[in-house]
């Protein structure tokens, strides 16, 4: 098995636009320029996938994450949500189209063993 992620530190993917082409004098500009970049990549990671498991957590709105969940049930991913039961309501559509719902690490194996068997 071959597992990816998209990049999970915000300052390593907030610098990558501006690495690549150098910094803007406005950061609404460094913004789209990192935003894409890391779109195409999470598209590509997306396509290649067999099965997307996606993290929400209290402290950090991804709202990027619910988008690519969407992308994920769009390309016939099987989709595993994972979030704090605290989340269940506002995750509720994002719920309602996963294979599996998952409050934590344990919850995540446990689906993925059963349909990797």
């Amino acid at each position: 098995m071959e597992y990816s992620s998209p990049i999970t530190d915000l300052k390593v993917s907030d610098a990558i636009g501006s690495q690549l082409s150098g910094s803007e004098a406005r950061q609404v500009w460094n913004d789209y320029k990192f935003a894409r970049l890391n779109q195409a990549r999470n598209k590509v990671l997306l396509e290649k996938a067999d099965i997307v498991i996606v993290r929400f957590t209290e402290q950090y709105r991804q709202f990027n994450s619910a988008f690519e969940a969407g992308f994920a049930v769009a390309q016939g991913k099987p989709l595993i949500s994972w979030h704090d039961e605290s989340l269940n309501h506002a995750l509720k559509d994002i719920d309602s189209v996963s294979v599996a719902v998952a409050h934590n690490a344990d919850e995540v194996v446990k689906a993925l063993s059963f349909i990797c068997c």
